[in-house]
């Protein structure tokens, strides 16, 4: 059994999947194992896989005959595949500093964290490495801390002050509470990662880089209807916060806050968008911010201590929160 198992959902990755598993194949830690769950890709993301388990044995791959539309369905297959008792992520499209895997196992060893986790860096299409992107993330923060699974959610709810990728104990990840509902699976992992943290014993850090490609052909970085999910995710992080945290804890106002903002996005999503949505799912979409605002009104909160906009957008009621966000996003003139 190998010391590591390296998971990878992967989809239409044939441009970057070589960089992501020559990264992994280079490591200055031979001890791994690699379990790659491919979606049903339609180009060539499988031939490449199939080339590199040719030649690399540690190398093990599955592939769907159907297309889940989620990385975390091949994702958690990958995790039940692997045999080892520490799992590290590493997604199709993005890379690892060539000594990550031996600094976090020597880490954890340090430590006997439940998690190690790293920095993340932005690389673009070509590879550049972006500087700026995370430097104000990690400007203040010290790579020697030993926090609490509790003291590290903190430093994830409003922003992410840490990142979410890392070395983790397989206990932990057994321990998460799955969702089973596979049309909310797009934004799941933010539910996830963080349930996964609050439930660590300790978590250590190390100031080496996951590199994070940024994709603009990426579903994160397009239109798409499945990212309204984050109003079904908001909720499931804000029932995790309550159920780990006492009422008087500053976080449930950061949670109340993120939950805030995402609706505001959905909406402003919903209304930039609204020509490229069919009728009756614009409906459906409009129905579904007014209840997870309408739910969110019915929680107690301090509403004034947010910002200028966000008091008045909810303030009042839902007919003036359309109003105000068609006044501010409405871009229906835009391109016609």
């Amino acid at each position: 059994m190998s010391k590591v198992s390296v998971v990878m959902p992967s989809y239409n990755s044939e441009k970057y999947i070589s960089y992501a598993l020559n990264s992994l194949i280079n490591q200055t830690f031979y001890d791994w194992e690699c379990i790659i769950v491919d979606d049903a890709s339609t180009d060539k993301t499988l031939e490449i896989i199939k080339e590199y388990s040719k030649k690399e044995p540690r190398i093990k791959y599955k592939t769907f005959e159907t297309n889940t539309g989620s990385a975390k369905v091949p994702r958690d297959t990958a995790i039940n595949m692997s045999t080892s008792d520490w799992i590290i992520f590493l997604d199709s499209d993005d890379l690892f500093e060539l000594d990550v895997i031996e600094k976090l196992v020597l880490r954890q060893i340090e430590t006997n964290a439940d998690i190690v986790m790293l920095k993340i860096a932005q690389i673009d299409e070509n590879g550049v490495i972006n500087q700026n992107k995370f430097n104000n993330r990690y400007k203040y923060f010290d790579f020697s801390n030993i926090l609490t699974g509790k003291e590290a959610v903190k430093l994830t709810i409003g922003e992410w002050i840490i990142g979410g990728f890392g070395l983790f104990n397989r206990k932990i990840l057994a321990n998460r509470k799955i969702i089973e509902n596979i049309f909310h699976n797009f934004n799941i992992d933010e539910y996830d990662t963080r349930q996964m943290i609050v439930s660590a014993k300790n978590i250590a850090f190390i100031d080496t880089n996951y590199y994070l490609r940024f994709n603009s052909a990426s579903i994160t970085r397009t239109f798409n209807i499945k990212k309204f999910q984050v109003l079904f995710t908001n909720d499931l992080i804000k029932k995790l916060i309550e159920d780990n945290f006492n009422k008087n804890d500053n976080i449930h106002n950061k949670m109340k806050y993120q939950y805030i903002c995402g609706i505001i996005d959905c909406r402003k999503l919903l209304l930039e968008n609204k020509n490229k949505i069919e009728k009756d799912k614009l409906i459906e979409l409009e129905q579904l911010i007014k209840y997870y605002y309408i739910k969110f009104k019915n929680y107690k909160y301090n509403i004034w201590s947010f910002p200028f906009i966000k008091k008045i957008l909810f303030a009042y009621n839902y007919t003036i929160f359309k109003l105000t966000t068609f006044i501010l996003y409405n871009n229906k003139n835009k391109g016609n």
